[in-house]
C-alpha cells in the first residue's frame, strides 16, 4: 500500500466551490502535515515519492507507518463494532442501550483525541487542522446539552480533562 498525498485529488474542482470541503480539508490537512518540516517546498509528488521509498528503506519510518496503520486499522474496527450495536440496539427498540454504547464512545473519543492534541501541542509534533477542535467544541457542547456520567468517576474526571483541551485554544 503505497502513500498517496491527499492533495492528489482526482477531482478537479475549484477549491472555491462551497460543496468541495473535502478538497479544502485535504489542502489543511497537507498543509499541516508538512508545517515546520523541510518539506514545504516539496511537490504532492515529490512528498508522495518521498513517503513511499521511506517506508520501504527506512526502519523508523517503517515501523512509525505501520504503528500508524494499526491504529488506525483499530480504531475503525472499534467505531465500526460500536455502530453495529447501536443500530442492532436502535432496530430492537432499545434506544437506551443504543445511547449508552454512543455515550461510551464519546468518551473514549474525547480522550484520545485530546491526549492526540496535547500531545502534538507539547512537543510541536505536527499542526492539526480545524477539524480535531470542531469535534472537541461539538462534543463540549453536546455535553453540556446532554450532561452524561459513565459511572466511573476516573473516565469522568478524563473526559472533563479532554474537553478542557478547548479553554487554551
Amino acid at each position: 500500500m503505497g502513500i498517496r498525498s491527499g492533495a492528489q485529488s482526482a477531482n478537479p474542482a475549484s477549491n472555491t466551490s462551497p460543496t468541495n470541503q473535502m478538497s479544502r480539508y485535504l489542502d489543511a490537512q497537507q498543509e499541516a502535515l508538512v508545517s515546520g518540516t523541510a518539506a514545504t517546498n516539496l511537490s504532492d509528488v515529490e512528498r508522495s515519492r518521498l513517503m513511499n521509498e521511506s517506508t520501504r528503506t527506512n526502519l523508523a519510518a517503517q515501523l512509525w507507518f505501520r504503528s500508524a496503520m494499526m491504529g488506525i486499522a483499530s480504531g475503525t474496527g472499534a467505531r465500526m463494532a460500536v455502530e453495529i450495536r447501536a443500530l442492532e440496539s436502535l432496530r430492537a427498540g432499545r434506544i437506551k442501550d443504543a445511547i449508552r454504547d454512543l455515550e461510551e464512545a464519546l468518551d473514549g473519543d474525547i480522550i484520545v483525541l485530546a491526549e492526540h492534541l496535547r500531545a502534538g501541542q507539547k512537543g510541536k509534533l505536527f499542526k492539526h487542522t480545524r477539524q480535531p477542535l470542531e469535534a472537541l467544541q461539538w462534543a463540549k457542547h453536546y455535553r453540556l446539552k446532554f450532561p452524561h456520567k459513565s459511572g466511573n468517576p476516573a473516565t469522568d474526571d478524563r473526559v472533563k480533562y479532554g474537553l478542557s483541551y478547548l479553554d487554551n485554544e
